[in-house]
């Protein structure tokens, strides 16, 4: 079973204050198509850190971003980047 890992959000806005339950495979996919970091932002077009940033879950990726990277893979975003709304809270 694959690790998911949490990508926090600067500003949500669904409420949740600021943490958006987002998980990647990033790092599973890149490693079936063999590429580092560097050939991955390279693909992207954009640099090494936002997709080490993505991966470890200190950023979220912009809609387009999500997008593109899942272009390189030839998979649906789903693939990649899942989302998991936390239970609300009871008053």
């Amino acid at each position: 079973m694959c690790r998911k890992k949490a990508v926090r959000c600067v500003k949500s806005t669904l409420g949740y204050g600021g943490f958006m339950p987002l998980y990647n495979h990033l790092k599973e996919y890149r490693a079936k198509i063999n590429v580092n970091q560097h050939e991955m932002g390279q693909l992207v077009g954009v640099s090494r850190k936002p997709i080490s940033q993505i991966r470890r879950g200190d950023c979220s990726p912009s809609v387009k971003m999500a997008l593109k990277i899942a272009k390189v893979f030839e998979v649906p975003v789903e693939a990649i980047f899942t989302y998991e709304e936390e239970p609300e809270e009871e008053k």
